[in-house]
């Protein structure tokens, strides 16, 4: 049975249960019963010294001013995991201060550099492999220093459709100014730095900004999916051409109440509801509004998503909300003013967007026409080579005597076998039928499957997949700044500042990748050893053998000569 617990009753949902239970007693005999129960494990760790441990990370938070989350986080584990091992290891030895263990900070300043340095040559040295990627930009300026910086982020797709994402780093900007063509060429000598440049073969994802589209003209761009709805909904709210004036009138008075309720610090004791404390009272509008903006914000943290593909999604994603902003007959007259702005705002700018970001389809189309060129060249071979081979399988004798043979081995070989012509891989495509659950739950793991069934369509894909739909992947080494910089560390250098957030969105990864390559070269080295100590005990066994027949054929001689 299920029981509903509630706050103000607790589990006095149980007396309910129970006193029903007495009014069926007669199903109760034949109801099984549990008699054997899971034993509770108790922690291996001492509740002394976990307790110890809990009082001295709570001085850590309070004196230092750390988060309470910065116990669940890798890189602390990662530090306290090692310390217990240098415990460990040190234990036996003479008395330590845990002072002699820490590093100076200095020391730390320049390790990071170090670090930063052997990394970055292992993402060049990934970057050198790869064949097709995708670049993220966008630019920030930091409030407290007024420095610009432009980000970047790689994305790219495997041979085997796994999806890797690294940062190219947080760049401080130190060109004179913010023209089309300075941002192009920060953002070329950035790539130039990992050897990758904007080719046909690469996308790059930025801003709709006017001079992010003059600097990025002529290459492969798309345009932010995320930024399109943040400005038409900030329009909406905002713009008095929207004429939603209803909807701005309540948008400015939530801003008001918003900045008065966070100055007047009542909050921490807040027990009647919000409107009390505002200045004015609300009708059903603001409800209703929250009600229809929140699709837009579960498309935007759908588009958002850096572990799985999202391109294709918009599409889909866009006609669901032309279809949310339809007028209906139930709706407040400032919604119905609020959908019909929204429906041509989102009709109009993806028109204009597919106007100028025409690359993705020429680009496709190209490829598609490389793959039919290709299907159709190998098909033509496939039928000239089969009736090459029919024409000579129906006079054997002429064409045996024409064709002579460069060496008698030769005609020991099998006649090659003729041909099958290429299936149409779009025709198999179409007619293949897919169960659509798998391709929704993970869509690289589909084509992992299937690369091999289509692989001039996987060919396409993997460049397709690996575009984003946003420019999150950058916004989130903005956002991750907040951490490493702020009030009271403004003296933090600008490029101190780019390697610290290189590390902190790479390491991990970096290390993975590098490490997986390492086993797989010693596995391959100690198979390459196996293989010669083999050959060198078979050659062992051989001159064994040889030199056993050798003597015994001499001691034959030997008797032989004897006996004479």
């Amino acid at each position: 049975a299920l029981i509903t617990y509630k706050s103000s009753t607790g589990t006095g949902g149980l007396k309910e249960h129970l006193l029903s239970c007495e009014k069926y007693s007669s199903l109760n005999a034949a109801q099984p019963t549990i008699t054997t129960y899971y034993k509770k494990i108790k922690s291996a760790v001492p509740e002394k010294i976990k307790e110890e441990i809990t009082n001295a990370y709570i001085g850590f938070v309070a004196l230092d001013g750390n988060s309470f989350n910065t116990v669940s986080r890798t890189g602390f584990k990662q530090l306290i995991e090692t310390v217990f091992k240098a415990g460990q290891s040190t234990a036996d030895l003479q008395a330590f201060e845990v002072c002699d263990f820490l590093p100076h900070p200095t020391t730390v300043s320049r390790k990071v550099d170090r670090v930063y340095a052997f990394r970055k040559k292992q993402l060049i040295e990934w970057c050198n492999t790869l064949d097709s990627y995708e670049v993220v930009v966008d630019m920030w300026t930091e409030k407290y220093t007024g420095i610009h910086f432009c980000g970047a982020s790689l994305r790219s797709l495997d041979s085997d459709f796994h999806l890797h994402l690294f940062s190219l780093g947080c760049k401080p900007y130190t060109l004179a100014n913010q023209t089309a063509p300075n941002i192009r060429k920060f953002i070329d000598d950035l790539l130039a730095d990992y050897n990758l440049s904007l080719n046909p073969n690469s996308f790059i994802v930025s801003g709709n900004e006017l001079k992010m589209l003059a600097a990025l003209r002529g290459v492969n761009r798309v345009g932010c999916s995320d930024h399109y709805l943040n400005k038409i909904l900030e329009h909406s709210f905002t713009a008095p051409k929207s004429d939603c004036i209803q909807v701005i009138q309540v948008f400015d008075i939530v801003k008001t109440l918003v900045a008065n309720f966070r100055r007047s610090h009542r909050q921490v004791k807040l027990s009647r509801k919000l409107q009390t404390f505002s200045p004015t009272r609300f009708s059903d509008l603001l409800q209703k509004i929250c009600e229809f903006r929140q699709p837009f914000d579960e498309t935007i943290t759908i588009l958002s998503d850096e572990s799985q593909p999202t391109l294709h999604k918009v599409i889909s994603l866009r006609k669901f909300l032309i279809e949310h902003c339809v007028p209906k007959q139930e709706d407040l007259p400032g919604i119905k003013k609020l959908k019909q702005f929204l429906s041509n705002s989102t009709i109009a700018i993806y028109t204009n967007s597919t106007n100028n970001n025409s690359s993705i389809s020429s680009i496709s189309s190209s490829s598609v026409s490389n793959t039919s060129t290709s299907s159709s060249s190998i098909s033509y071979t496939s039928s000239s080579s089969s009736s090459t081979t029919y024409a000579s399988s129906s006079s054997p004798v002429d064409n045996f005597g024409t064709t002579k043979k460069s060496n008698v081995l030769s005609l020991c070989y099998d006649k090659p076998r003729t041909l099958k012509p290429v299936h149409d891989e779009v025709s198999l495509w179409l007619q293949t039928d897919f169960d659509m659950d798998i391709i929704h739950d993970d869509l690289l793991l589909f084509w992992r499957n299937k690369k091999d069934a289509f692989p001039n369509i996987a060919k396409i894909t993997r460049k397709v997949l690996a575009i984003p739909a946003a420019n999150t992947s950058v916004e989130r080494q903005f956002s991750c700044s907040k951490i490493v910089i702020g009030d009271r560390r403004t003296r933090l250098g600008a490029e101190k500042l780019d390697k610290l957030i290189f590390l902190q969105k790479n390491l991990l990864p970096l290390k993975i990748m590098f490490a997986s390559k390492t086993v797989l070269t010693n596995e391959l080295k100690r198979k390459a050893d196996d293989i010669h100590e083999e050959d060198e005990d078979n050659n062992c066994t051989s001159k064994k053998l040889k030199f056993n027949e050798e003597y015994e054929s001499l001691s034959d001689d030997y008797e032989s000569e004897r006996e004479n």
